[in-house]
C-alpha cells in the first residue's frame, strides 16, 4: 500500500461515514476525518465495526483492534495514522 492509496482509502472511509449519517440521523450532522465518531454519535458500535471491516477488505490487513491506540481508533484520521505506521507508508 502506498501513500496515495492510503489517501484513497481515507476519502472511501469519509464517504462511507457520510452516508451511514445520511441513513440512520434524521438530522445531517457534519464531521471531518478528526471527528470522533463514537463519542459525536456519528457511527454506533455495528456502523464502527463494519468501518473496520471496510479498512480490512480495502488494504487487506487484518487490524487488531486490541493493538490500536484509543485516540487513532476514534477517528478516520487517526485509522490512518495507525495504518500508516503498521504498514510503515511512508510520504
Amino acid at each position: 500500500m502506498t501513500d496515495g492509496d492510503l489517501t484513497k482509502l481515507e476519502t472511501t472511509m469519509h464517504l462511507w461515514v457520510g452516508e451511514q449519517i445520511r441513513r440512520n440521523h434524521t438530522v445531517p450532522r457534519e464531521f471531518t476525518s478528526d471527528s470522533n465518531l463514537i463519542a459525536q454519535g456519528l457511527l454506533d458500535s455495528v456502523s464502527f465495526i463494519e468501518l473496520i471491516t471496510l479498512v480490512e477488505k480495502e488494504t487487506g490487513f487484518a487490524l487488531k483492534i486490541e493493538e490500536i491506540a484509543h485516540e487513532d481508533l476514534s477517528s478516520i484520521t487517526g485509522l490512518c495514522r495507525h495504518l500508516r505506521a503498521t504498514l510503515m507508508i511512508t510520504r
